[in-house]
């Protein structure tokens, strides 16, 4: 194992540094949507674990291709501004990539999800496990439109040798 030290300065990252940090965000965010579809496929699934994954995915892959699009301008907004409110995250990817407004099924998940995740309810029991049935949460049209960025993003990843750089030197192959 590698250990870095890197000091605080006013330095800036290189081109291929900023690739590492937001294709590092887009591969964990991909997995964690990954690890959420592997825990809802297994008999008893605890919904609020899914959830738990499926929003944090969200989250982080989205930050990352926040990053990707203008390094600069989203790096220091990304805990402050945007923290872990999905609503906002889809916003501010949706104007930064010229997507549409989210249809209104997909807006009232989204927006149901995003209740329970940015509070972080779907991390910690408490008497939301007495009062919601943890199975009357749904996230599939969320899922889908997740499925379809995700889609799109690859195949624009792959148009990029600097970008297959950084994901070479992520995952080692």
């Amino acid at each position: 194992m590698s250990v870095v030290s890197a000091g605080s300065g006013h330095g800036r990252l290189h081109k291929a540094g900023e690739n590492i940090i937001w294709v590092s965000n887009y591969l964990r965010g991909k997995q964690f949507v990954g690890a959420a579809l592997m825990v809802a496929k297994q008999p008893g699934a605890y919904n609020y674990v899914v959830l738990h994954l499926l929003c944090t995915g969200i989250e982080v892959l989205l930050k990352g291709l926040l990053l990707q699009r203008n390094f600069k301008k989203y790096r220091p907004k990304l805990k402050e501004k945007y923290g872990h409110d999905l609503a906002k995250l889809v916003d501010a990817a949706s104007r930064e990539f010229g997507i549409k407004q989210l249809r209104p099924d997909v807006n009232a998940e989204l927006t149901e999800l995003n209740k329970f995740y940015s509070t972080h309810l779907t991390r910690y029991a408490g008497l939301h496990d007495i009062f919601i049935d943890h199975r009357s949460i749904r996230y599939s049209q969320v899922f889908r439109r997740l499925h379809a960025v995700i889609r799109l993003s690859e195949r624009a990843i792959r148009k990029s040798p600097d970008v297959l750089v950084a994901i070479e030197f992520q995952i080692g192959s």
